[in-house]
């Protein structure tokens, strides 16, 4: 159960696991939140966009998710929360490889229901659930609220086509930097 008063306190009947899931290179972590009713569940994968983390009221779309009969896999992208991975860093590729994980793990889950899968993302991962949708082929509904659909085309827009090669220069140093600091990382 979250440490925090949030939506997902149980007395509807509901049920949350923490989990921690293993992915190539971290370890999310997640809650499973469950319904009252009886498996099989349907299950929606959700994540924050951008850097925010779960505890930022995505407790409270679980709750609303597993009050209507699915069950809610809710994890911290790779580097965020209590996720391990390079800290702050948003790497899109990766997030949704974190959310393929997120619909492989939630798959094998004997009271999951693996022919209704969903995904379900805000902002950031709003437009990384419009690519998983199109791709993946378990993926049976998604929700895109308020999705990022061109990171480029934003970046333009709020910042203006001259100030992007000194945007350049500045993302390769901080790009080199990061390099830097993998090899001392720890996944585990």
């Amino acid at each position: 159960m979250p440490s925090l008063d949030t939506g997902l306190r149980p007395e509807s009947g509901r049920q949350v696991t923490t989990l921690w899931l293993d992915v190539a290179g971290a370890r999310l972590h997640a809650w499973l939140v469950t319904p009252a009713t009886k498996p099989p569940w349907p299950l929606v994968a959700m994540a924050h966009g951008w850097a925010a983390v779960k505890e930022m009221n995505l407790d409270l779309f679980a709750a609303a998710i597993s009050d209507a009969g699915l069950a809610a896999l809710v994890f911290d992208h790779r580097g965020f929360g209590a996720s391990s991975g390079l800290a702050g860093d948003i790497d899109p590729e990766l997030q949704i490889a974190d959310y393929r994980a997120a619909l492989s793990y939630a798959a094998e889950l004997p009271e999951v229901d693996s022919n209704r899968l969903g995904v379900w993302g805000t902002s950031y991962s709003g437009g990384h659930v419009l690519r998983i949708a199109e791709s993946d082929e378990r993926v049976r509904a998604a929700v895109a609220q308020v999705p990022t659909i061109s990171g480029g085309k934003v970046t333009l827009r709020r910042t203006g086509r001259g100030t992007l090669p000194q945007l350049r220069r500045e993302w390769a140093i901080d790009h080199s930097a990061s390099w830097q600091v993998i090899p001392r990382a720890t996944f585990g």
